[in-house]
């Protein structure tokens, strides 16, 4: 779950790491109800996309007018194809210096990473002088190697104290609310040895919610509630058949193709390859790790089943391990259900892609769907140019 930022810094403070003064105004209208007398000020839209500074989401206001014309201006428009959920009203403080802090963790090491940099901002991951401190994942945080690593940084003095401190605090947060990132971008510094904590980008781990007692709305990556088909997503990893692949992947959009992807780097891909020949997703939605055939068929029913779709895309690579034939036959049921009237393009090969294809082929017949299947002779980009030259005829 991504956070959005002023949950971050909410989140931040409860672990002692200091951030600038602020109010969250929630509506439009709140903001003629607004106390606040800290000016200069800066008005943040709270949304999950970044670079706000780049595209127009950071306002600063000198007075309450000015505040309020320019909080409507924020409200008025989706941020980047995002709602703006709330927008934070923030005292503007003189810096000295914008640096980097953010603990996440290594696929490389397999353990917590600590990163700093002396650069900090927008673009900081085009920086080449960014640190980083693997901490052991048995042994915690060491706060002599942490001082260790700050030095060989060239950190000196109060800041050595107070950044030790920091990370100190960015570590047990990330430990205890099983974070798969806490970042501070950027750290803002004061004078020496104070600091302020100037954004929050915090990422938790669904997968531990179960041990928590979050209280934060429902969202989705598109800075929004969930849709009610991607509600009844949610479930599909969950009962028996739980450690069973993944069926629970889905995104909605406003296009009117309905895609269905298997899994790994491809499936973003043919989202762009879709666009490309004129196409807009009505989804992203993916299954990997060879789910029973009861999964997919959940998953693919509510992926046909949004209306007013003009095409559906079942695309994946060659696969290794997954059963073709088990996870055609949980699609050949939803299609049996549905029985839509739009065409579907096949593509997919791999282990019993024979039965898989029999089995679609058998379900369009018997409820005369306009379906074509191709194997690997054809690549899952020029599939997507033949869905397309199919809706148009």
């Amino acid at each position: 779950m991504i956070l959005y930022e002023h949950e971050g810094k909410n989140l931040f403070r409860s672990y002692g790491i200091k951030t600038p003064q602020s109010v969250l105004v929630s509506a439009r209208e709140e903001l003629a109800h607004i106390v606040w007398d800290i000016f200069p000020c800066v008005l943040k839209v709270q949304v999950l996309k970044g670079k706000r500074g780049l595209h127009s989401g950071i306002f600063f206001a000198e007075n309450t007018e000015d505040l309020s014309q320019k909080g409507e201006m924020l409200f008025a428009q989706p941020f980047q194809g995002e709602q703006v959920c709330a927008i934070l009203v923030e005292e503007k403080i003189s810096i000295l210096a914008e640096w980097y802090l953010s603990m996440t963790y290594s696929t490389r090491y397999f353990s917590p990473v600590l990163l700093f940099s002396f650069s900090g901002g927008n673009h900081v991951e085009e920086q080449r002088d960014i640190f980083e401190t693997v901490i052991h994942p048995v042994r915690g945080f060491e706060e002599f190697r942490i001082r260790n690593f700050f030095l060989k940084c060239g950190v000196r003095g109060k800041d050595l104290l107070a950044l030790v401190s920091l990370s100190r605090s960015l570590y047990t947060l990330f430990s205890e609310e099983d974070a798969r990132l806490a970042e501070i971008n950027p750290l803002v510094r004061l004078s020496e040895g104070e600091f302020r904590a100037l954004d929050a980008k915090v990422i938790l781990d669904d997968d531990s919610e179960y041990r928590h007692t979050w209280h934060y709305p429902s969202r989705t990556v598109m800075g929004r509630a969930p849709t009610p088909r991607e509600q009844a997503v949610r479930v599909i990893d969950t009962g028996e058949f739980y450690y069973r692949g993944t069926a629970g992947k889905y995104i909605e959009f406003d296009g009117n193709i309905a895609c269905l992807f298997s899994g790994g780097g491809a499936s973003i891909s043919m989202m762009d390859a879709l666009e490309a020949v004129g196409g807009r997703a009505a989804n992203y939605t993916e299954y990997s790790g060879n789910p029973p055939r009861e999964k997919v068929y959940e998953l693919a029913k509510i992926v046909f089943s949004k209306p007013n779709v003009k095409g559906i895309w079942i695309v994946g690579g060659v696969a290794n391990f997954t059963h073709i034939g088990e996870t055609m036959a949980g699609i050949a049921d939803a299609l049996r259900d549905v029985a839509p009237s739009v065409p579907i393009v096949v593509r997919r090969a791999g282990p019993f892609e024979e039965e898989g294809r029999s089995r679609m082929e058998q379900t369009a017949r018997e409820k005369n769907l306009n379906l074509s299947w191709y194997g690997r002779e054809v690549s899952m980009t020029d599939t997507a140019k033949i869905l397309m030259d199919k809706i148009s005829i």
